[in-house]
């Protein structure tokens, strides 16, 4: 028999709320009551969360006790933020500018071409003074050495 209320006064609390907000005005309180067999049914307007209350027993002095008739749903999309646009504007924002940055950094920082390589495998034009040096003196003792230069390029 309980089994068969609770749907209905589930049924009931929703009915009766729906004729009741067309006709009051709206309230500062959390909690929604209505009159039931023995009792009252309670309504959490914050989270949806309806209960039962009802006497222990018949006596005027006897505990009330509220049980839980119906519990949010779990899968209930929660409520939109306030702030969601704006977190949605700021985060394109973000990616805007990120992007900006790298456009910047290559601008700024162009990626160097490697070294051009002659048929023996060198680098065609040395790196530093030093290295344009050091290729003189190799070329200076491969002549000596009666070997063939090595290809060079021309230093400026």
């Amino acid at each position: 028999m309980r089994s068969m209320l609770l749907p209905a006064l589930i049924l009931a609390v929703g009915v009766v709320q729906a004729g009741h907000a067309a006709e009051a005005p709206p309230r500062a309180g959390r909690y929604t009551m209505l009159p039931s067999e023995g009792g009252f049914v309670r309504l959490d307007t914050e989270t949806g969360i309806v209960t039962q209350c009802l006497r222990e027993s018949d006596a005027d002095a006897a505990a009330w006790r509220c049980l839980p008739v119906s519990t949010p749903d779990a899968a209930a999309a929660p409520p939109p933020s306030p702030f969601a646009e704006r977190i949605d504007a700021l985060e394109a924002e973000v990616a805007r500018l990120a992007a900006e940055l790298d456009a910047l950094r290559k601008l700024l920082n162009p990626p160097q071409p490697p070294p051009e390589q002659t048929s023996s495998g060198r680098a065609s034009a040395p790196a530093s003074v030093g290295g344009e040096a050091i290729e003189r003196l190799f070329s200076l003792v491969r002549r000596w050495k009666g070997a063939p230069p090595a290809e060079t390029a021309a230093s400026p």
